[in-house]
């Protein structure tokens, strides 16, 4: 695996140092995104061939590590596309990043309240997109809840139980329907103040889509992105090849689940990581936005397969907020959705149960 010494050091500095991890999958639901990507070419050199060659680029950015994998691409073509993607990967964080103070979200968070916004085109989208999901997804994917999050200490590690007055101050400002959408003038608003729009649990998702857009613009037939490991794009393999395999990993450290992953995106949420014991039931960090409350679910682990990182990243939130019979009725209500459950047995000394749900998980195994 070969890595450019540009990229190690902006992995250092953007990267912060986060650990890959574990991930799964592929398979479809929605129509391609509306926003333009970085200025290209007006006419895209072709692609020098190289069989069996391969160039992997790590890149850091969004608070974690991406890794592209470029293959039968000569090595000065693929080093060319690669920065191109790299470049679309900051990009996306300069305008959906949510941990620094100078993206274009953060402008939207900071003033929304007060004036409507005139969002990037990417953002806009992104933003709308994520107003999509929500009713997609009975209310169990809501970008607006990162205050309550923040208010239980879990993006810092820090967990805490809030006081009651301080959850009932930040309920109010919680909810999709206080993001007001003018797509006459495409610009973005907040309905009062205190409402936050979050996007960490789908930026990587809008990235990886980003990359796999600007890859098959350029030529490239079989290539992989993974952002965190958490989610997987994968252009190809050609017909001619095996499917790409992922290994879905419990919270024992297991491998419960392998499945094939073409021409398509897959995301996995555990809701195991971070747990922990509060008022005598253990939680997670993924909260149900519809009850403000963290999740105390029997699904440890939910793998979504989609066209799109977007919606795989928001369905597999969805599916550990919903359960088991929500999970099904996601895969019911959207044609391609594919879901991989790990589910925590009623006897403690069971193993993981593996629940495979949709068309879109055929062959796993």
């Amino acid at each position: 695996m070969r890595h450019d010494a540009s990229n190690r050091e902006r992995l250092a500095r953007r990267a912060g140092g986060l650990a890959l991890a574990s991930a799964a999958l592929a398979a479809a639901c929605a129509e391609p995104s509306s926003a333009p990507l970085a200025p290209a070419p007006a006419v895209a050199p072709a692609l020098a061939p190289d069989p069996g060659r391969v160039l992997t680029v790590v890149h850091g950015a969004l608070g974690c590590l991406f890794e592209l994998s470029i293959h039968d691409v000569a090595e000065a073509d693929a080093r060319r596309v690669a920065a191109r993607a790299t470049a679309e990967i900051d990009r996306v964080e300069d305008l959906l990043g949510g941990w620094r103070d100078d993206t274009a979200l953060a402008l939207l968070n900071r003033e929304a309240a007060a004036r409507s916004i005139a969002a990037p085109p990417l953002l806009y989208d992104s933003v709308v997109r994520a107003l999509e999901l929500t009713r997609a997804t009975e209310g169990a994917f809501d970008v607006t809840v990162g205050p309550l999050v923040d208010a239980y200490g879990f993006r810092l590690g820090t967990p805490r139980l809030p006081p009651p007055d301080e959850l009932e101050r930040l309920a109010g400002s919680v909810g999709s329907e206080h993001v007001l959408v003018d797509p006459a003038g495409r610009t973005l608003a907040f309905d009062r103040p205190g409402v936050v729009v979050d996007l960490d649990g789908f930026n990587k998702g809008v990235a990886v889509d980003r990359v796999i857009e600007l890859l098959r613009a350029a030529g490239v037939a079989d290539a992989s992105i993974s952002a965190g490991g958490s989610t997987i794009g994968s252009i190809g393999p050609p017909p001619s090849r095996p499917p790409r395999t992922v290994a879905v990993a419990g919270p024992d450290g297991e491998v419960h689940a392998r499945v094939p992953l073409r021409d398509a995106v897959l995301s996995t949420s555990g809701n195991w990581r971070r747990a922990i014991e509060m008022e005598g039931r253990e939680v997670g960090p993924i909260f149900d936005p519809r009850s403000g409350e963290p999740v105390s679910s029997a699904v440890l682990s939910a793998t979504a397969i989609a066209v799109r990182g977007d919606d795989s990243e928001a369905f597999a939130k969805a599916a550990i907020v919903l359960g088991v019979d929500g999970a099904q009725r996601l895969v019911e209500a959207h044609g391609g959705l594919g879901l991989v459950l790990l589910v925590r047995s009623a006897d403690p000394d069971a193993e993981i149960e593996v629940l495979r749900l949709g068309s879109a998980v055929e062959g796993a195994r």
